[in-house]
């Protein structure tokens, strides 16, 4: 009984992560995702190596046999073996997204609290409202005096990011 309801299983695994990854794209194409471009390329092999690990599972078990009497150990094993080396990249993929994430994350919440103390300081009086040379955490300062600290003059591309 279980054997005849893998191929649906598999087929409702496979059909999810496919919706998964176009879901994904539509979002990055569209702009409402917050994910950088190698982001979105680590989910999308992921993806893919998700869709050829489930795909070499249907094909090991029902294509090739491989679960039926007589053994056929040194196609067990290479079929194995494939299924390993597919779920190690998967699992590399995992990795590299989560550590992506995280530097994200921590990117995140230096400009917060960079903005944070900024904001504190020109309330209490202590700064202008304009940001100086001096004020930049990096000790780099601008390119020109009418410059922000990404290099993009005022009312640029950059324009508006640390302005209230």
């Amino acid at each position: 009984m279980l054997r005849e309801a893998w191929p649906i299983i598999l087929g409702v695994l496979e059909f999810s992560i496919i919706l998964l990854l176009l879901f994904e794209t539509r979002q990055y194409f569209a702009g409402r995702s917050l994910i950088s471009r190698r982001q979105y390329a680590i989910r999308m092999i992921g993806g893919l190596l998700m869709l050829v690990l489930v795909a070499a599972l249907f094909i090991g078990i029902y294509v090739l046999d491989l679960t039926s009497q007589p053994p056929r150990p040194v196609a067990f094993l290479v079929f194995v073996g494939v299924c390993l080396v597919l779920l190690f990249g998967l699992m590399f993929m995992a990795v590299a997204d989560a550590k992506a994430v995280e530097k994200r994350q921590s990117e995140a919440e230096g400009r917060l609290w960079r903005d944070f103390l900024l904001q504190i300081a020109r309330l209490e009086g202590r700064m202008p409202d304009q940001p100086d040379a001096a004020a930049e955490d990096d000790g780099a300062p601008p390119a020109r005096p009418d410059d922000d600290e990404t290099g993009d003059p005022l009312g640029g591309e950059g324009a508006g990011k640390d302005q209230s």
